[in-house]
């Protein structure tokens, strides 16, 4: 298993993202103290893809009937 630094990963990402995909693991670390772990997905990964027909929201009331730079207004008085 392979340890590499924040800055190194920073400056090499491409290539450890390919070592991973190949099937390694990489341990980032930060000032010498393990703070992550790169590894790679298993072979079968859910994917979770949008729905297929449009999400229709139901309307619904506002909260506040004025007009909202009236109300901002009102709020700030004479300032």
């Amino acid at each position: 298993m392979k340890t590499i630094g924040i800055a190194e990963l920073k400056a090499h990402l491409s290539r450890e993202l390919r070592r991973v995909a190949a099937g390694h693991t990489v341990v980032v670390t930060d000032h010498a103290r393990a703070v992550a772990l790169l590894s790679p997905l298993p072979k079968r990964v859910p994917v979770i893809r949008p729905s297929d027909g449009a999400l229709i929201l139901p309307e619904v009331e506002p909260l506040i009937r004025s007009d909202p730079l009236e109300f901002l207004a009102a709020d700030r008085g004479d300032r």
